[in-house]
């Protein structure tokens, strides 16, 4: 008879002894904020710790009664001191946020930790955050990684996004393309923005997997469709260059140069400049070239430099002021040809120590590509070619052309090597030569 009872209660404690919470989420999911947190308040009375967590959530959105992070706080803090682990993790956010509380890493730490050990996911990712920008506690990456690994095999996206960028760069575990365009792709699915960029990248550069263009644009386009700038710049790169569709390449720049995308800002005043894709707009053109160049973008400045393309309407004020035009062009064109011949004796003297030719010709072209791209001075090239001691030169170098001596030999043992093994296949010899 009493285990009878004894069911008959649990029954109905189940279906009855709960209803102010299921009323509360039925008004909560229509919008009623105020009519759900009138429920809640009366179960919070009555120490229900699901309904003192909604009222603290209630107050850090401010839905159905102002936003106060404070009242926030002390309502959160009632759950979480009960062990409630959304109310620690929330708390833990609070510290972190410095929200109706002082900033502070360490307290969020306790916090998510409490929370963590309970297996709550969105806590074992903080704590992964944590150890891995090294906020309140020693940087590790060893650390972090177990964290976002224990919450991604949980479903929890953004843990799996971070766990494929550990296994990606190599931080805390050993470097793996495989492991991380796996994390990516289980967060990608789920519809991680930054996973479907990362797995545009990957498919575009072959890591992990064969390059497969059509895949990366795939995702490249989830990823752009949800608003990510350098997927959207991405994506219009591919229709450019690979899928040879100017009017969608258009679009996707367009797109990513709304949002203030220097090179998307670039490439759509080519388009308007050269009249691909759109109708050509020269003003238009100067519009989006003037924004680039406002970002910084050397092409663009040198672009709206030569106005002879541009219609007469744009500023030349604003145009001089972006470009910091301070000398005319022909003074230019003759000071980058001094430079130019500055740099290739330079350059020459650099080579001149080495015997081999194949060196000097490596050298050469490496120190004049790599000092044209400096933007030196006429001066500052002098300065370089008087301070350059020939013979302290030599005696770094020595080392360099005995090691190209002793790459020629092998070389051409190599060379030797490989028409033996040709020789011996043409006669069916199933022994081949070491290399």
């Amino acid at each position: 008879m009493k285990k009878i009872i004894f069911v008959f209660v649990l029954v109905f404690i189940s279906l009855y002894g709960n209803s102010n919470l299921q009323k509360a989420e039925k008004e909560y999911s229509k919008g009623n904020y105020q009519i759900a947190n009138k429920y809640w308040m009366m179960e919070a009375n009555k120490g229900n710790l699901e309904a003192i967590h909604k009222i603290g959530y209630s107050y850090n959105l401010g839905e159905g009664v102002p936003k106060n992070y404070k009242k926030a706080f002390e309502w959160y803090i009632k759950s979480a001191n009960k062990g409630l682990a959304k109310s620690q993790y929330n708390l833990g956010n609070m510290y972190y946020n410095g929200e109706g509380i002082s900033k502070n890493y360490k307290k969020a730490f306790e916090w998510y930790i409490k929370s963590a050990n309970q297996g709550y996911h969105f806590s074992q990712n903080m704590l992964g955050n944590i150890y891995y920008s090294g906020k309140g506690v020693a940087q590790n990456y060893k650390e972090a990684v177990e964290w976002y690994i224990k919450a991604a095999n949980q479903g929890d996206m953004y843990s799996q996004h971070n766990s494929g960028v550990m296994y990606s760069k190599g931080l805390g575990v050993n470097k793996n393309y495989k492991e991380a365009l796996k994390w990516y792709t289980k967060a990608a699915n789920q519809g991680d923005v930054r996973s479907q960029f990362s797995l545009g990248i990957v498919y575009e550069r072959g890591e992990g997997v064969l390059i497969n263009i059509k895949e990366a644009v795939k995702w490249y386009e989830k990823a752009a469709e949800q608003g990510h700038i350098k997927a959207q710049y991405n994506l219009s790169r591919k229709y450019i260059g690979n899928l040879k569709d100017d009017k969608k390449g258009f679009y996707w720049a367009k797109k990513a140069a709304e949002q203030g995308h220097m090179e998307a800002q670039y490439l759509i005043a080519l388009y308007y400049q050269t009249g691909i894709g759109v109708k050509q707009n020269l003003n238009k053109a100067s519009k989006w070239h003037i924004k680039a160049a406002e970002q910084g973008h050397t092409e663009a400045k040198n672009t709206l430099k030569d106005m002879s393309w541009i219609k007469q309407k744009v500023s030349k004020e604003k145009i001089n002021k972006v470009t910091q035009q301070k000398v005319s062009k022909e003074n230019k064109k003759n000071n980058n040809s001094k430079i130019q011949k500055k740099i290739t004796e330079y350059c020459n003297i650099k080579a001149s120590i080495y015997e081999s030719e194949r060196l000097k010709k490596h050298t050469f072209n490496s120190c004049y590509k790599k000092n044209l791209n400096k933007d030196l001075s006429l001066n500052e090239i002098k300065i370089m070619i008087k301070n350059n001691n020939v013979e302290e030169i030599k005696s770094k170098v020595a080392y360099r052309n005995q090691q190209e001596i002793e790459f020629q030999k092998r070389w051409k043992q190599k060379k030797l090597l490989k028409q033996k093994n040709k020789e011996l296949l043409k006669n069916k010899d199933i022994w081949y030569l070491g290399s």
